[in-house]
This record gives C-alpha cells, sequence and structure tokens, in this order.
C-alpha cells in the first residue's frame, strides 16, 4: 500500500514538474487569484515541511508542534478560498484576500507600530484613525468608510468564521463532502496548537507531562504526514479546477488517480 509519504512525492514531483504551465493556464482561467493563493499556498506548505521532517527526526516535538500551526493555517485559509471559488463560481474572495486583507494586515502593523511609539515617549492613545490614516498616506489614501470596511473584509479569514462558513454552506450533495466533513480535524488542530506558537503554559503541559516517549514518536509521525496531506490537497484542488477546461491536466492526473489520494484525509498512514 502506497504510503503518504510516495503519494505526496508521485504529486509534488509531476506538479513542479508542470508548474509553468500551471501557472499560465491559470492566470488565463476565470479565477486566476483563487488559483495564484493555491499555488502560493501549497508552495509555502512546501517550504515548510524539510522543516517538519527535520524536527520529526530529531524528536524534537515542541518545535514540530510550532510549525505544523502555521501549516494548518495555510491550510485553512487556503481551503476556505478554494471552497467560495467553486460555490460561488467566482474570484471575489481571492481578491479580497490579496486587496482588502492585505491592508487590513497593514493597518494593523502600523497601529502596533504607533503602539510601540506611545509608548517609548509615553504619548497617550497615539494609536489614533488619523494617525494611521497619515503612516499610511504615501500607499494607501483612504476615508475612515474604507478603513472600516477593510477590517470587515478582513474578518471573514478569521478561523472562527470560516469554521461557520465551512460548517453551513457545504450541500449534502457536494462532491467534496467527505472531505469537507475531515475539516474540523484541521480546525481542532489549529487550536490545540496556538500555545506552541505564543508560548503558553498548555505546551508546556503537552511537552512535560506526556504519556510517554511512544506517545511522543506517534505523534511527530502522524504531524509528518498531515503536513504532506495538506499540501497534497491543495494542488489537487489546483488540477481539478483546471482540468475542466483543460485535457492536459487528465494526463497529469491519470496516474495519481490510479493510487488511493484520498484528499487529504487526516485518518489515512
Amino acid at each position: 500500500m502506497i504510503t503518504t509519504s510516495q503519494r505526496y512525492d508521485n504529486i509534488k514531483q509531476s506538479f513542479d514538474r508542470n508548474i509553468e504551465r500551471i501557472i499560465e493556464d491559470s492566470q488565463k482561467s476565470s479565477i486566476p487569484n483563487t488559483l495564484k493563493m493555491l499555488i502560493n499556498a501549497q508552495r509555502k506548505i512546501d517550504e515548510l515541511i524539510p522543516s517538519v521532517e527535520l524536527f520529526a527526526s530529531k524528536g524534537h516535538s515542541y518545535a514540530i508542534n510550532a510549525v505544523m500551526r502555521i501549516i494548518y493555517e495555510h491550510y485553512i485559509v487556503a481551503t476556505y478560498i478554494w471552497l467560495k471559488a467553486r460555490k460561488e463560481k467566482n474570484d471575489d474572495c481571492a481578491i479580497e484576500f490579496y486587496n482588502q486583507y492585505k491592508l487590513g494586515e497593514l493597518l494593523k502593523r502600523v497601529g502596533y507600530q504607533l503602539d510601540i511609539e506611545g509608548l517609548e515617549k509615553g504619548i497617550q492613545k497615539n494609536n489614533s484613525p488619523d494617525k494611521v490614516k497619515e503612516k499610511i498616506r504615501t500607499v494607501y489614501e483612504l476615508s475612515d468608510s474604507e478603513i472600516q470596511e477593510a477590517h470587515r473584509i478582513k474578518n471573514q479569514f478569521d478561523v472562527k468564521n470560516i469554521l461557520k462558513y465551512i460548517l453551513n454552506s457545504i450541500s449534502q450533495n457536494d462532491y467534496f463532502r467527505e472531505a469537507h466533513l475531515h475539516f474540523p480535524f484541521y480546525l481542532q488542530q489549529y487550536s490545540l496548537l496556538s500555545s506552541y506558537v505564543h508560548g503558553g503554559p498548555s505546551a508546556e503541559d503537552d511537552m512535560y507531562n506526556v504519556p510517554n516517549e511512544l506517545f511522543i514518536q506517534k505523534t511527530l509521525a502522524e504531524n509528518l504526514d498531515h503536513s504532506k496531506m495538506v499540501s497534497e490537497t491543495i494542488k489537487l484542488h489546483v488540477l481539478f479546477f483546471l482540468i475542466e477546461k483543460n485535457i492536459f491536466y487528465k494526463q497529469i492526473l491519470k496516474p495519481l488517480m490510479e493510487v488511493d489520494l484520498g484528499f487529504g484525509m487526516p485518518e489515512r498512514r
């Protein structure tokens, strides 16, 4: 039976071998921003996987859990954008990701900088809307309503809001429904691993009060599998989008579909 790593290697090699064609066809598609986001998401996860492999080989469970939290967040947001594009048959969500979400990140970063500046200089309430607008004036000329709209749209990418959308927007007849039913697993892992990213006490409890070494090794192996499964799933989302318009992708997928791909189900090993 093919392993998770073998299956991941197969699809990664095929995807990477055809990446220039994939990007070109994505740009010509009806959802270029969605496909751009998915391609970039799998690429970023692939860059993180060698770290997961290294930490797993060294038995560094704290480090691997911190990296897995990042990977799960990449996957959750990518899956949300993929689902909205497929369900609503437009590119709007990805456009909002690259525009309003990006703007929201800038506003948050500038606000944080103003808070630090206020702390350093003893200025009360230094993070005001007018000062934020002044700071970003060289990049954006924004009204108060545009700033509020950017924050509102950015909030849709909050994991709690993604969870609501995923659970409430899937038809019983959806072709990918079985895969969506496993999505709460990744949301749960995202929540459980939060302490590792933020340096919280729960992560310490996990690290220093674990049952035994066998449990740690099992968890390390499972995390390595999951990192590869989510990357594999995103790649398949891209290919399934493109296959509708181009028979070339049927030729790519055919040898891959002859083995159990599984759409990134977490229970398989």
